[in-house]
Parts: C-alpha cells; sequence; structure tokens
C-alpha cells in the first residue's frame, strides 16, 4: 500500500533536479506522489538535462504534460536528446521550439527547424535580435565550411600534383 508522505514529494523534486533515477523509482515504489509533483519533477528533470529521468517520468505519464514547453525548455537549455525524445514522440510546436532555441543561443536547433520548414521569417518577425544572432552564427558557419572545403581542396591539389609528377615521363 503506497502512502502519502509531503517529505518524499520533496525529496522526488530534488532528485529529479539532480537526475537520480533511482531515488526516483524508489520513491514511487514507496509512495504515492502526487500529479503536480511529478509535472513539476518533469519539468526539473528537462530544465538541468537529466535525460533518462525525464524519459522515465514522462513514458510513466505522457498526457500530464504539455510536450511543447517542455520541448521549448529543452531547446533554450541545449539539452538535444530530451528535445529528439518529444519531436519522436509527441508534437511539440516546432516554431516555439525554434525560438526557444534561439534564445538559448541553441543555433544547431534554429538550423534544424528551419531544415524541417519552419521559415527564418518567423525568427525575424518574433525574435529580432536571436534571428540576428541566428544569422551570425550561421554566417560564421558558412565561412568555417569554406575555409575547411578550401584546406581540403588546396590539399587535393597537391596530392594530385605528386600524382602527376609521378606519373611523367622523365626527359
Amino acid at each position: 500500500m503506497h502512502k502519502s508522505h509531503a517529505p518524499a514529494n520533496k525529496q522526488f523534486l530534488i532528485a529529479a533536479q539532480k537526475g537520480h533515477l533511482q531515488v526516483i523509482r524508489d520513491l514511487l515504489r514507496e509512495y504515492s506522489i502526487p500529479k503536480h509533483t511529478k509535472i513539476e519533477a518533469v519539468k526539473k528533470a528537462v530544465a538541468r538535462g537529466h535525460d533518462q529521468v525525464f524519459e522515465f517520468l514522462y513514458r510513466k505519464n505522457p498526457t500530464f504534460h504539455n510536450a511543447t514547453t517542455l520541448a521549448g525548455s529543452a531547446a533554450h537549455g541545449g539539452h538535444n536528446r530530451i528535445l529528439h525524445y518529444l519531436l519522436k514522440n509527441a508534437n511539440p510546436c516546432k516554431e516555439t521550439i525554434m525560438i526557444y532555441a534561439a534564445r538559448g543561443k541553441n543555433f544547431d536547433v534554429v538550423h534544424a527547424m528551419l531544415k524541417q520548414g519552419q521559415t527564418e521569417a518567423t525568427l525575424r518577425r518574433r525574435d529580432k535580435d536571436n534571428y540576428q544572432n541566428y544569422m551570425d552564427w550561421r554566417n560564421k558557419q558558412i565561412d568555417k565550411e569554406f575555409q575547411e572545403n578550401r584546406a581540403q581542396i588546396s590539399e587535393n591539389n597537391k596530392t594530385t600534383k605528386v600524382i602527376l609528377k609521378r606519373r611523367s615521363p622523365k626527359p
């Protein structure tokens, strides 16, 4: 028989915040943890990036939670494993994810959302400052890719010259 115990609720929230999955399992076996405490625990696990705790609690009661709010928090915090789980198993609002990711400077996620059909105009309209930050990040990425490609081309040219030199007939 599960018993109700207020200190267990506090322990449950602390365990979720610190990522202690076994403590959470033990408390659920021994105590009747109220719904609102479980919801708060999931939010704390997401905010801290404790993906195993999040997934365990979310699987137990997926209808308790607002997937968009959780995904936004994960995107903002850079907790991409949790975000990926929610995108795969729930239906969060991708526009909201993109906005929260931009606010958290998680531009890889912003870029992924843009590739999945979100528009730059949405980000520009809803969050001009972070749109500019994203564009600065993207320009740096493009420049980095250009430099890497340039270095690879240079290396390929050197290799080609060596091969051609070996193959050329000696006078």
